[in-house]
């Protein structure tokens, strides 16, 4: 993790997906369990950036963009987007790539 000026910075991820890629910002450590963070529904990773700055940097928090949003990558053409289902599936494919057994979640506006 980089310090600039004492402000913290990201670590820009991409975690493979059949479609392309699910893009994220992690904060904190890289060897422990991330808290992962959804955003809401016209939004982005970005809306957690004043809530990372908040939290102690020794607690990892990983933020990511569902599909189409962000950097991620768009649902392929003609594949109907059901957000609540869909997203299920990305944050476990996330969980996945990561091999992680047990998860904290935080969301808004879902």
């Amino acid at each position: 993790m980089t310090e600039i000026l004492g402000k913290r910075e990201p670590l820009e991820i991409k975690i493979p997906v059949p479609w392309g890629h699910i893009s994220g910002k992690w904060w904190g450590p890289r060897d422990k369990k991330p808290i992962i963070a959804i955003h809401g529904w016209q939004d982005n990773a970005g809306t957690f950036d004043n809530l990372a700055q908040l939290l102690p940097t020794d607690v990892p928090f990983l933020c990511i963009d569902l599909p189409g949003h962000g950097f991620s990558s768009h649902l392929p053409p003609g594949q109907f987007y059901y957000i609540w289902w869909d997203n299920l599936v990305v944050v476990r494919r996330v969980v996945q790539f990561l091999r992680l057994e047990r998860v904290t979640l935080v969301g808004h506006s879902l």
